[in-house]
């Protein structure tokens, strides 16, 4: 399933976390650049990661808040905006950014936990 999210989305989703909804323009010029960084973290438990090229499978990197997230939906909602909360709250508020990045990294291991790709057994031995 594709991803249908934009990084606005996943802004506003971050600022409704750290109750910051009223002025958003200290955070505006780091922003993008973060939910890149972020994105190509979640890649890889993402079910948009494409590996039938045989390479390493790499995040579509996003040129303006507008633009679709390369990730679904699950991971640019349910875990992407924690990490990006954290990562804008550093330094201005390190306890709320701590809490966040707390949740965020629960979030991941959540994430991880979810089969990826499946692989059939192949019975070496002729028992099963």
């Amino acid at each position: 399933m594709a991803g249908t999210k934009t990084g606005t989305e996943v802004f506003n989703a971050s600022m409704a976390l750290a109750d910051s909804l009223d002025d958003t323009t200290d955070y505006t010029e780091r922003v993008l650049s973060l939910i890149n960084m972020l994105g190509q973290e979640l890649y890889q438990y993402s079910d948009t990661k494409d590996v039938t090229s045989g390479e390493r499978p790499l995040f579509t990197p996003i040129a303006e808040l507008t633009d679709e997230l390369d990730l679904d939906d699950g991971l640019a909602i349910g875990v992407l905006p924690y990490g990006l909360a954290a990562l804008l709250l550093v330094g201005e508020d390190d306890i709320k950014a701590d809490f966040f990045q707390q949740l965020y990294e629960e979030k991941k291991r959540e994430a991880r936990n979810v089969p990826q790709e499946f692989e059939p057994i192949e019975d070496v031995y002729g028992v099963i």
